[in-house]
């Protein structure tokens, strides 16, 4: 499936793929949410397996200052045949993630062209409802197979989320944004 190689070719395994910095993090003064000091980003990725999603084993990133970055992409081989991936962020406090999180929403919105391998030409689109913040994107360029990206980074938390879900048609791709981002919620709150 295309969707394999669209994801595979620039979104793992280095923060060097991720369209913006994580200096916030990095210059933090204020201590840990004590009472949250155990949730880890690897720990926080949704599982889709109910949704026919084989997922990929979570790869953790090396970042600075206490952010813990883990990421996993999923794949689903039955029609409508559906790739997504998740980018989950914990930073030490929720006020180190409310600071970062206007960097991340910014910088998805016109990634770097080897994150997709392709320009997503993104536009606004509607965020997912019931986040501590939200926005979503919607790529309007399409790959050999027409399909396009579905971009969320929304924050819960101490936890900012870099969701993407690729697919042809709005219709099969919401159900998944929205499964992607309620077991997350479920995890962090």
């Amino acid at each position: 499936m295309a969707a394999a190689l669209f994801f595979g070719a620039g979104c793992g395994g280095s923060d060097e793929t991720q369209p913006s910095a994580t200096g916030s993090a990095a210059a933090s003064t204020t201590t840990p949410d004590a009472s949250r000091v155990a949730l880890t980003a690897a720990a926080v990725l949704p599982n889709l397996g109910a949704s026919g999603f084989a997922q990929t084993a979570p790869e953790n990133v090396a970042a600075p200052g206490g952010l813990d970055i883990a990421f996993s992409i999923y794949e689903r081989a039955t029609e409508p045949k559906l790739q997504a991936r998740a980018e989950v962020r914990v930073y030490p406090t929720e006020a180190d993630a409310k600071a970062d999180y206007p960097t991340q929403s910014q910088g998805w919105k016109n990634p770097p062209p080897d994150v997709f391998g392709i320009d997503p030409k993104n536009a606004d689109a509607t965020a997912l409802a019931g986040l501590s913040e939200a926005v979503a994107y919607i790529g309007t360029a399409v790959d050999g197979e027409r399909n396009r990206v579905w971009t969320d980074v929304y924050r819960i938390g101490r936890v900012v989320v870099v969701q993407h879900v690729l697919g042809q048609q709005e219709r099969d791709t919401d159900p998944v944004r929205k499964a992607m981002a309620d077991a997350i919620r479920a995890k962090v709150q």
